[in-house]
């Protein structure tokens, strides 16, 4: 869903998947907590956010419309995982880190910028966290796909 070019992505994947094989895909929904973050990030920063629009893979729509008619079926389902550490910006330490468009955008902007994209990011995260005791627990939903190439 990060590739640079998503069409390209979604053709090469066809490719290597033999007719009749399924590819699999587990994909960030837009509107889950990891979209919303991407959102905001792109939104502070938009020259860190990869080309192309990766959330696009956690839509059924658009997905349907990036695999096209070279596949024969394609289903669908939306699933969370959830995301915990010892506290929010703890979740937010690890990101800054580790999380490509995040890690970049705190790198590129000033340091009131930075302030404020924290503030954004640990005001989802708040929103979002189930946990009561201090650490940061929330669900993270994304779309599980399984298309079959068509013969």
């Amino acid at each position: 869903m990060f590739a640079p070019d998503q069409q390209r992505a979604a053709d090469e994947l066809l490719r290597v998947c033999r007719p009749g094989g399924r590819l699999g895909l587990a994909s960030w929904t837009p509107d889950g907590l990891v979209g919303a973050s991407l959102v905001i990030v792109r939104r502070r920063a938009p020259a860190s956010a990869a080309p192309g629009e990766p959330l696009s893979w956690g839509r059924r729509s658009s997905l349907r419309q990036l695999l096209g008619d070279r596949i024969a079926t394609l289903r669908t389902r939306r699933l969370s995982t959830d995301v915990c550490a010892p506290s929010i910006a703890a979740f937010l330490a690890t990101a800054r880190a580790s999380q490509g468009a995040t890690r970049l955008a705190f790198r590129m902007l000033d340091e009131p910028d930075r302030t404020h994209l924290q503030h954004e990011l640990a005001t989802l995260h708040e929103q979002h966290n189930h946990a009561r005791d201090g650490t940061f627990a929330a669900a993270a939903d994304y779309l599980q796909a399984v298309a079959v190439r068509a013969r």
